[in-house]
C-alpha cells in the first residue's frame, strides 16, 4: 500500500483530530479511526507538555513534544482532504486549518 509521510506538530494533530468527522459510512469510519490511532495524543504527551484546561480551552507548553512523523495511506489522505473540503464548502474552515489542508493536498505517494 502506497504511503506518504508527514511530520505533524502537537497542535496540528489536535487540529486534525477536531476536523475529522465522527459520523459516516462504515468504511469511511474505519479509515478515520486508523488516522485517529496514528495521531492520537497520549497520556504521556499530556503529562510531558503540561496540558491545562481553562476557560479559553486547552493549553500546553510548546516544544515539549517532538513532531510526529506519520505515514498516511492514499485513502487516509483523501478522507482528510474530504473533511477539510466539506468545511471549506460550508465556509467554516478556520485560518489555522489552512496550512494543514494545503499539506494534505500536496502529499505524493510512493
Amino acid at each position: 500500500m502506497a504511503t506518504s509521510g508527514m511530520k505533524l506538530t502537537l497542535k496540528e494533530r489536535l487540529v486534525l483530530i477536531s476536523v475529522l468527522p465522527v459520523k459516516g459510512a462504515f468504511e469511511e469510519l474505519i479509515v478515520l479511526q486508523d488516522i485517529k490511532d496514528k495521531i492520537k495524543v497520549t497520556q504521556e504527551d499530556v503529562e510531558k507538555a503540561n496540558f491545562k484546561t481553562n476557560e479559553k480551552g486547552v493549553t500546553w507548553e510548546e516544544g515539549k513534544i517532538e513532531d510526529l512523523l506519520v505515514e498516511f495511506t492514499k485513502l487516509e489522505a483523501e478522507a482528510v482532504e474530504k473533511a477539510f473540503g466539506e468545511l471549506s464548502d460550508k465556509k467554516e474552515l478556520h485560518e489555522e486549518q489552512v496550512p494543514l489542508f494545503k499539506n494534505f493536498k500536496n502529499l505524493t505517494f510512493k
